[in-house]
């Protein structure tokens, strides 16, 4: 029988690029430290394919496997060309198995393949040769509840799919791919941007089918991209071509012999794309999301005597303020925990103006968020100024370098609120 074998050589180049993905301020967002791993893991394959001229798919144990509920295997269903090579390798600190079946009660467990105890850094090898294309479970004989599976298809370049989660919502990815494997998808929503981790063994092509519905995860008000930057390991790639319809957006993308990272980027001037203001309370974050249509964001922050959301912004043009409304950080309830709506505010940051009731509109409302719509004024002058009243703030806040004009704007406010309070206590 096949046994795990522990490679030795390369094992310090990889600890040191785990390191430095660590470190990468690139990285620390866009990836997970499972797709740090599955990077780090490609980075060995050379060694193997030294000896072989099949295609190699690498399935890695990721560190916590042994953790029920925690990710098993990666990738989760490997897609895996006929005739090619497999490698299991352990990056968990336990022991662990890839044995054929469905688990221990399977009566053919183990006949097709079984790795033996595979000790952390321990790699085991299989040929597909001979293998019927289809789908082969394993599950690991030392933690029964670890489940994978890889899928031996007819053609290397056929259209496939890849799984990438967004903001708690997964999507089936397709693409295909030349010279190459695609083995991770990560998003950072943030920073509007996809990143694909290929290990690539000649030039070749990735092309990808972003489905419209990823696209408005990273825009606030819907709508199609119209532009993408496209880096290959952080130099600005060769995009063959792109299509956008209605419902996607298709990338061809080249990359070179050895490429590791493909991002694409949706570009940071973009109408509508999120982004994130942090506030820093005795060391814990508190983050708010926002987007707007028009000139920029200057300053946001949570006044306490006035329970509101102060919200500056600086636009020559009109334009609309989506904000999410975290619920820990500003809320609008009545005593028994019933929602109200929020009071909303409106006008040009000066020494002698106050403020008006804004049109909004709530959009969304969850047990952790609120969302809303605001629009706001143009003024190529003074920037505008947004207050956002609920009824608590985190008691913690307080008021972050608050200008002395905006003591009678807060005056102004107060006074609004109890007349709007007045008239649309419970409304909607």
């Amino acid at each position: 029988m096949l046994q795990a074998v522990t490679f030795e050589t390369g094992l310090d180049k990889i600890l040191n690029a785990v390191h430095q993905l660590e470190q990468s301020d690139r990285m620390r967002i866009s990836f997970s430290a499972f797709f740090a791993m599955i990077l780090i893991s490609a980075l060995g394959l050379a060694e193997a394919s030294a000896s072989s001229s099949a295609t190699i798919m690498k399935i890695i144990i990721p560190q916590g496997a042994s953790v029920q509920g925690n990710l098993a295997y990666a990738p989760v269903n490997a897609m895996v060309p006929a005739g090619s090579l497999i490698i299991w390798e352990n990056f968990d600190s336990v022991p662990h198995t890839a044995t054929s079946g469905i688990g221990p009660e399977d009566a053919n467990a183990g006949r097709l393949f079984d790795s033996g105890i595979m000790n952390s850094r321990q790699r085991f090898q299989m040929s597909t040769i001979g293998l019927d294309p289809g789908v082969y479970d394993y599950f690991c004989v030392l933690h029964p509840y670890m489940l994978g599976r890889f899928t031996i298809v007819e053609s290397v370049n056929e259209q496939k799919t890849f799984p990438l989660t967004i903001n708690g919502s997964t999507y089936d990815i397709e693409y295909s791919i030349t010279g190459g494997q695609l083995i991770g998808l990560a998003s950072d929503r943030d920073a509007a941007t996809i990143t694909a981790v290929i290990y690539s063994t000649d030039e070749g092509n990735l092309k990808i089918k972003l489905p419209t519905d990823v696209i408005r995860e990273y825009l606030a008000f819907g709508g199609n991209a119209v532009e993408f930057s496209v880096f290959t390991d952080g130099v600005p790639a060769d995009v063959e071509d792109i299509v956008i319809t209605e419902d996607n957006s298709t990338l061809s993308i080249n990359f070179e012999k050895g490429t590791e990272i493909i991002d694409i980027v949706l570009p940071q001037t973009l109408p509508g794309l999120w982004k994130t203001e942090q506030f820093i309370i005795d060391g814990e974050a508190y983050p708010i999301r926002y987007a707007i249509t028009s000139g920029q964001v200057e300053s946001m922050f949570v006044d306490l005597p006035a329970r509101a959301l102060m919200v500056t912004v600086n636009s020559s043009e009109a334009g609309q303020l989506t904000v999410e409304l975290p619920r820990n950080i500003i809320d609008s309830r009545q005593d028994n925990n019933v929602d109200v709506r929020y009071q909303v505010f409106v006008g040009r940051l000066t020494e002698n103006e106050g403020v008006m009731p804004a049109t909004f509109q709530e959009i969304e409302k969850t047990d952790q968020k609120r969302v809303l719509i605001i629009d706001y004024p143009g003024d190529s002058q003074y920037p505008s100024l947004i207050v956002i009243d609920g009824t608590h703030v985190i008691p913690e806040f307080a008021s972050l370098a608050v200008p002395v004009m905006w003591a009678s704007i807060v005056g102004t406010i107060i006074a609004a609120k109890r007349f709007a309070s007045n008239k649309n206590q419970n409304g909607f």
